[in-house]
């Protein structure tokens, strides 16, 4: 499951991965599921997870000595028994590339069955972007990000996160900026691809989504709608229904959690409200749920 865009894709990502979790509780499977994020919160470890949790230091250090002596330029080859006539690559990618490369050997070697990925900038040029027919793609909201790399228009932008969609691979988006979304739908037909644009999904009446808002909720349609593929493909019994979300997916949705992201922590009578932004419209975004979070619980207060 690839998913790319400016805002929510990370978001997505967890929704994504926190239903496929409650599915699993019930169901069995998927037995194991990938998870990469970026950028992490405190320890690097976070942007590579299995079974919602974040590697540990032992693999980490396993799997990252393995990609990395292999792709040195020193002329050797690790200590790898099972390939031990392999030379060395000769070159190793830069931080964000080498960190994609070693998720794909870590989720290889763990015998992980189904893998969530978030594009790290843009789509058609990222590390991510390797796998020939994904279970399907997503692109979350379109927004000015990465200007120096993708372009400074919303159109340059929408044709970097359409190079996910893949041929053979359903792809879904929501709404996006009209320049946007020209784009998306041109590159889908030029790709063979049949895009789905969401609405904001109607099952979502009465499930407690965090933050109450219109942009969470278009990040838990999209994740809806890819977490339904990848379950279809998985489970020949799944069959979603068009009126009622199944309760793993209210779940997922309303139990999911992402460290830093819209998040309140609670010390004694303080209350922090972590957040971060990296647009203008983030920042905005980051800053009305700060104020409505303050207000709500103003009123609160005021009525004890």
């Amino acid at each position: 499951m690839h998913v790319a865009g400016t805002k929510g894709k990370g978001t997505t990502c967890a929704y994504v991965d926190s239903i496929l979790a409650q599915y699993r509780k019930t169901h069995g499977r998927p037995s194991r599921i990938g998870l990469l994020t970026s950028p992490h919160l405190i320890a690097v470890r976070e942007r590579i997870r299995i079974n919602s949790v974040s590697i540990s230091e032992d693999m980490f250090a396993r799997y990252f000595f393995e990609v990395w002596d292999r792709l040195g330029s020193k002329g050797h080859v690790s200590d790898i028994p099972t390939e031990p006539e392999i030379p060395a690559l000769g070159s190793r990618p830069l931080y964000s590339r080498f960190i994609a490369l070693l998720s794909y050997h870590v989720f290889l070697s763990e015998g992980v069955d189904v893998a969530v990925y978030e594009t790290g900038t843009g789509g058609e040029f990222d590390a991510t972007n390797v796998v020939l027919r994904p279970v399907a793609t997503g692109i979350s909201s379109l927004g000015m990000d990465h200007v120096q790399v993708l372009g400074n228009t919303i159109d340059q932008i929408a044709w970097h996160k359409a190079g996910t969609m893949k041929p053979g691979s359903p792809a879904f988006t929501v709404e996006q900026p009209p320049a946007g979304a020209e784009v998306l739908q041109a590159r889908a037909e030029e790709k063979g691809v049949n895009l789905k644009v969401l609405d904001i999904d109607p099952r979502l009446r009465g499930v407690k989504i965090r933050p109450d808002a219109e942009y969470q909720k278009k990040n838990a349609s999209l994740g809806i709608a890819l977490a339904e593929t990848a379950l279809a493909k998985l489970d020949p019994t799944f069959v979603p229904s068009e009126t009622t979300l199944p309760v793993e997916f209210v779940d997922g949705l309303e139990n999911m959690v992402w460290r830093g992201r819209f998040e309140i922590v609670e010390e004694g009578n303080v209350a922090w409200h972590v957040d971060g932004a990296h647009t203008d419209e983030s920042l905005k975004l980051a800053s009305q749920w700060f104020t409505q979070e303050r207000a709500k619980r103003y009123v609160i207060s005021r009525s004890i």
